[in-house]
C-alpha cells in the first residue's frame, strides 16, 4: 500500500476525455470556449470545467506574498461570485453581473481592521450605496456619487 501520491498535476476527465476538474499546484490559466486568458496571479488548487471544457469555477490558494484562499463559480465567460482571504486579515465577497463583461454589483468587505461595509455598485462598477457599521458601533447607511464621496448618511456619527 502507498501512502502518499506525489503529482503537480490531477486531471479527472469525463468520458469524452475532457478534463473537468484540475487538481494542480498552480492551476492552469482559465480556458474560455478553448481560448487560454492568462490568470491575475498564479493560484494552487482546484479547477473546474464545464462539458466544453471552460473553466466555471475553482478553490485555492493564489499565491501571492502571504497567501490569500480564493474560491469562484463563474458565469460562461468571466467569475460570478468570488471569495477572498486577504493577507492583511480582510475578508472580500463579491457578486458580479451576466453581461458583456465583468462588473461587480455587489461586495461585502470586512476590513483589517474590523470595519464590515457591503457596496451596492452602478453598472460601471462604482459603488453607489453602503452599508457599514462607523467606528463608534453605530450602523449607516451611505450614498456615493460617482467619485465615491458621500453625499448624504442616515445613520452613524451623522444621528
Amino acid at each position: 500500500m502507498r501512502d502518499r501520491l506525489t503529482a503537480h498535476r490531477l486531471d479527472i476527465v469525463d468520458g469524452n476525455g475532457v478534463p473537468r476538474l484540475v487538481l494542480s499546484a498552480p492551476t492552469p490559466d482559465p480556458r474560455i470556449d478553448g481560448v487560454r486568458i492568462p490568470r491575475r496571479y498564479p493560484v494552487s488548487g482546484i479547477a473546474i470545467y464545464d462539458a466544453k471544457g471552460s473553466e466555471r469555477g475553482g478553490i485555492g490558494i493564489a499565491d501571492i506574498p502571504g497567501g490569500a484562499p480564493v474560491l469562484a463559480l463563474d458565469h460562461k465567460n468571466f467569475d460570478a461570485i468570488g471569495w477572498k482571504v486577504l493577507p492583511d486579515g480582510s475578508v472580500d465577497f463579491g457578486i458580479n453581473s451576466a453581461g458583456a463583461q465583468t462588473v461587480q454589483r455587489i461586495r461585502v468587505h470586512v476590513a483589517a481592521d474590523g470595519t464590515p461595509n457591503i457596496d451596492l455598485s452602478d453598472k460601471e462598477e462604482r459603488p453607489r450605496l453602503r452599508l457599514t457599521v462607523d467606528r463608534n458601533g453605530l450602523g449607516a447607511i451611505q450614498f456615493l456619487d460617482r467619485n465615491g464621496a458621500i453625499i448624504q448618511s442616515l445613520g452613524g456619527d451623522r444621528l
